[in-house]
């Protein structure tokens, strides 16, 4: 909610009620090194994810951390270079993208970033989750096929 802090007691919360766990950090998320190297890589448990992608409850999952912004601030990169992340990932035909930064959707009650919701025009279909700036209406549905739920404020719990 626009606070900067610790927020690896969220993610034990959610590691000891399912079955598995997969997120990013937002630009005001902290976690310890001590979590960050336990959350991190293919085996992990929660798992960060910023860059990267894995393969869990039969679904392709990838992620970017951190919102367009001033790289020297934590949590941020310029936009062409959070773009490029986002098409690497797109690349690997994820089944779901998570990712902090928002693209916009439709009309003024859901902002975002222009030339992400571009991009997810031109991708292969996919559902992405996502955050930052709150939306009124928390779905859009693009012509490309691409579901984009912003979940600021809110979890997304995927169930069989």
């Amino acid at each position: 909610m626009g606070a900067s802090g610790p927020v690896q007691m969220v993610w034990r919360a959610f590691h000891w009620r399912f079955p598995w766990v997969v997120g990013v950090l937002g630009n005001h998320d902290e976690v310890d090194e001590g979590f960050r190297r336990l959350a991190t890589g293919p085996d992990a448990f929660p798992q960060l994810l910023d860059a990267s992608i894995v393969q869990v409850g039969g679904l392709r999952v990838a992620g970017v951390a951190g919102i367009v912004g001033n790289p020297r601030k934590p949590g941020r990169r310029r936009e062409e270079d959070y773009l490029e992340v986002v098409r690497q990932m797109g690349a690997m035909n994820p089944d779901v993208l998570v990712m902090h930064e928002s693209p916009s959707g439709f009309g003024a009650g859901q902002p975002g970033n222009q030339r992400l919701r571009e991009l997810f025009d031109i991708m292969p279909p996919m559902l992405v989750c996502c955050g930052h700036v709150h939306w009124s209406a928390p779905v859009a549905r693009l012509a490309s096929g691409t579901v984009i739920v912003n979940a600021e404020t809110r979890c997304v719990i995927l169930a069989p």
